[in-house]
């Protein structure tokens, strides 16, 4: 795609970062400004690139230069002003109009996807609901490490909905350990996979109650898209690791992308149009939004012969729901 300097411009330097392997240390100016070690200077310990993210703009203390995006690849990868807009266009980052994102903050700093103030941290709930509500609603973090799943009550929620573990670690799943921002002493964890744009997407569970979220930039996960191969397209990681689970699958010969939310589903057309699929199956839920966005897809997608297959869980909210009960059905007759 040969983009014009404007449309260069718009695009994020937050997302360019982000997939270079370079995140904020800390943010000031009332989350307006991001401090990072230079991308552009080795021997930078004390972090003095600074990117406004309002701005779209940023600045190397340490060498006295800044400006937009297009100065940034050009300085990044030694390039020109019109060949690194030539090399914005082909990498797929741009997106239409700036719209200001807030980036995650590398291994032991604080995230935030809104200003938040700390509140009061006397009584701390533990094990309840109420850490969750309080998640919800103030959703900062302070993460500890990314590891390999191994937390035993992780391992536990997995069974209870009908994943095999092994399977699921296959596909991308991990374990995130981290703390909230207005509980400091506290440390939680739950499971993790990555996104596309590298966010950290995250499920857990406390009584019974689901939490999902996202650290850093919201994006489906595509597993295995190649050229003119079958898609399968699941609303949630859970549902994809659920059919493996459910099906025995070890080794998926086709492709498949998670939306990891409804309002992603516009990327499955830029799927269709990059990757041209012989054919798509779409596993979404069996809400008003999802049976929604599966007639809205099926209306749009013309070029490809596409099949709904929430029939196959016609009388549950989604596919995993519709494992979980089966296999509880099933505990319950080998007892009776």
């Amino acid at each position: 795609m040969n983009l014009t300097w404007q449309q260069a411009h718009n695009v994020s330097t937050v997302r360019y970062l982000s997939l270079q392997g370079y995140f904020p240390v800390y943010s000031s100016s009332g989350r307006k400004e991001y401090h990072y070690h230079s991308p552009i200077r080795s021997g930078d310990d004390t972090p003095s690139f600074h990117l406004n993210v309002v701005k779209n703009k940023w600045h190397d203390k340490g060498l006295g230069i800044g400006g937009d995006i297009i100065d940034l690849v050009a300085e990044h990868k030694s390039m020109t002003r019109s060949q690194a807009c030539r090399w914005l266009g082909q990498s797929g980052l741009y997106s239409g109009d700036y719209v200001a994102e807030f980036p995650a903050l590398q291994k032991g700093l604080y995230y935030s996807n809104k200003p938040k103030h700390r509140m009061d941290t006397s009584i701390k709930p533990v094990n309840s609901n109420r850490e969750f509500a309080k998640l919800e609603s103030d959703t900062s973090f302070m993460i500890e490490n990314i590891q390999a799943l191994q937390h035993p009550v992780l391992l536990q929620y997995l069974a209870y909905r009908c994943i095999d573990n092994t399977i699921a670690i296959q596909y991308g799943l991990q374990e995130i350990n981290y703390q909230l921002f207005n509980f400091p002493e506290s440390h939680y964890f739950a499971l993790a996979w990555l996104n596309d744009s590298g966010g950290c997407e995250f499920n857990s569970r406390s009584g019974q109650k689901s939490f999902k979220g996202c650290l850093g930039i919201k994006d489906i996960t595509s597993i295995n898209l190649q050229p003119h191969k079958k898609i399968a397209v699941f609303e949630s990681a859970m549902d994809f690791w659920a059919y493996l689970s459910y099906y025995g699958i070890r080794e998926f010969q086709n492709s498949a992308i998670i939306l990891n939310s409804l309002s992603l589903r516009n990327k499955i057309l830029e799927a269709i149009e990059q990757y041209q699929p012989t054919e798509l199956y779409l596993f979404l839920d069996n809400d008003i939004e999802g049976c929604k966005a599966t007639e809205s897809l099926m209306t749009d997608i013309q070029s490809t012969t596409i099949h709904d297959k929430s029939s196959l869980y016609a009388d549950f909210k989604d596919f995993n729901e519709m494992v979980m009960t089966k296999s509880a059905t099933a505990g319950r007759k080998t007892t009776t």
